[in-house]
């Protein structure tokens, strides 16, 4: 894998899970070279290309850090709490046992499953609007898109979310990606719109929360350790 100075962490993140897991064949490069019109990672003889979307909100990148606070302080309530109180002021609540930090959650309320439809929406139509543009013309074969969803918890059901939300946006666009990758906290899931034969969302109470799916061979999980793939990113950061 040859990095460029243009690779952004979450690029390098999923490079990494897609080394491991799927690009075992020829070598591949990490960093967008937008004057040649190339996607986030690219293999080197510019065949294969996957342009990389981060569906994630501010604030779990926010409680990233809190967790990371919490473990370099061994959870010692006395200490995080109040730096917790000055960093992100009305947006943690945290309980403890014996001084150890138990728990932490956000401020923010429920939400409904469905919640991320609109984020879904957002960031697939606008990496199809610059496929369409030929913003990736550099590559002289297909082109997969690659989500990034470290921080939900609802994994297969969020895969299939973006299979129907992708599904029903690529109608109005001429070109698409050829596959899909959905990587959350411990799997990647390869989706293969092309093996679909319908989709359909089942609703309850104006909440999608489950999918009828005609087809075979649409999705793929494999799992990763997500640790190791922290750590070659910290190792790789500090070089």
């Amino acid at each position: 894998m040859k990095l460029l100075k243009t690779a952004k962490k979450a690029e390098l993140f999923c490079a990494y899970v897609l080394e491991d897991c799927i690009l075992r064949d020829g070598e591949y490069v990490v960093g967008d070279i937008e004057k040649d019109k190339l996607p986030d990672i690219y293999s080197e003889d510019k065949k294969h290309g996957i342009e990389v979307v981060q569906a994630e909100r501010e604030n779990d990148f926010k409680l990233d850090d809190v967790c990371r606070y919490c473990e370099n302080n061994e959870y010692n309530y006395a200490k995080v709490k109040p730096w917790c109180e000055k960093k992100y002021p009305e947006k943690y609540y945290m309980s403890e046992t014996n001084g150890k930090i138990n728990m932490i959650t956000g401020k923010e309320g429920a939400h409904k499953i469905d919640w991320m439809k609109d984020i879904y929406e957002n960031e697939i139509r606008q990496k199809l609007i610059k496929l369409n543009k030929g913003n990736y013309s550099g590559i002289t074969g297909k082109v997969d898109l690659c989500i990034s969803i470290v921080h939900r918890l609802k994994d297969e059901y969020d895969a299939k979310l973006i299979l129907f939300v992708y599904i029903s946006i690529v109608k109005k666009f001429s070109k698409f990606f050829d596959k899909i990758y959905v990587i959350t906290s411990s799997s990647i899931f390869i989706l293969n719109p092309n093996n679909i034969k319908n989709i359909q969302s089942i609703c309850e109470n104006n909440c999608i929360t489950n999918f009828d799916i005609i087809g075979d061979g649409y999705i793929k999980e494999i799992k990763y350790n997500y640790g190791d793939i922290v750590d070659r990113v910290v190792k790789c950061c500090e070089i």
